[in-house]
């Protein structure tokens, strides 16, 4: 279904971070993502094979400027030639892809940091070379005429299963991840004369917030919703961070199989302009 959606967006380039060489950026004014979640590709197996043959032809109709992949994708061992499958169907397309890690991405025996690995050094990989132990980055985008950046996306992991005893359900977002956000947040606020520059943030589950939504009667909803989001059992603070940076437009997560299209492939095309041509409420969303 196609509901619209166009949003403005500015953006710094990152800080402290290691990015691809090749930059994404705007053309004429627009920048088209699309989102695939939920691949759950097996290997041998017959639906995993359709899933990839979908993503070929989404992307070859829609053509955008970058394929944003929101987690779930390993779901055999070897996790690394599951992967790599994967990898190679992306790679080919020839567009710029990133991906943010799923809870079943971790289920496999791979260490994560070998697998973002694998991904990074794919062709036509934007993700940044991994600093340290954290999964999440941010990708730049320059404007059309290159001179600036002019958008910026926030891929944030969400982790696995909660290992806290007493606490069911999926982990939350940590509160270092949390501070990382914010510093890197306010430094782009204070390099744009302190105005904070508009962002979205992408991840495989659900904010809490999600169900805060839908219990919201004054909160217009569209497209299908046939079960609940599996979002963590406890609220560390990620949304509230967001609304106090004052950057974050828009979130957009995995994990909902039944919520406006069926397992295994979600696709989600997000088209958006820059804040000199902002219109709020005209966007498109293709599901």
């Amino acid at each position: 279904m196609l509901k619209k959606f166009i949003m403005g967006l500015a953006m710094l380039t990152g800080i402290g971070q290691a990015f691809a060489q090749t930059p994404l950026k705007f053309r004429n004014g627009y920048f088209k993502i699309v989102q695939l979640t939920d691949l759950h590709y097996k290997l041998g197996a017959k639906a995993s094979q359709q899933a990839l043959d979908c993503i070929r032809e989404m992307v070859t109709e829609e053509k955008p400027d970058l394929v944003m992949v929101t987690g779930d994708i390993i779901y055999s061992m070897p996790a690394d030639s599951t992967l790599s499958v994967v990898l190679g169907t992306l790679s080919s397309l020839g567009v710029p892809f990133a991906i943010t890690f799923g809870n079943h991405d971790y289920d496999f025996k791979a260490p994560s940091a070998a697998l973002y690995a694998q991904m990074q050094k794919s062709p036509h990989c934007v993700m940044p070379v991994l600093q340290g132990k954290s999964l999440d980055y941010s990708l730049p985008i320059m404007s059309s005429n290159g001179k600036r950046t002019a958008a910026v996306l926030y891929c944030i992991d969400t982790h696995n299963r909660s290992s806290l005893a007493g606490v069911d359900g999926y982990q939350w977002i940590t509160h270092n991840q949390i501070t990382w956000y914010r510093q890197r947040s306010s430094v782009y606020k204070q390099q744009n004369a302190g105005k904070a520059l508009p962002a979205l943030a992408f991840m495989h589950i659900p904010l809490p917030e999600y169900n805060y939504a839908t219990d919201n009667t004054q909160c217009p909803m569209y497209g299908s919703r046939l079960e609940k989001a599996y979002s963590p059992s406890l609220n560390s603070g990620m949304f509230t961070a967001m609304k106090e940076q004052g950057d974050v437009m828009g979130v957009f997560c995995g994990l909902l199989w039944h919520t406006a299209c069926p397992r295994p492939l979600l696709g989600r095309q997000h088209r958006v302009q820059p804040p000199e041509k902002w219109s709020q409420g005209d966007s498109s969303e293709r599901r």
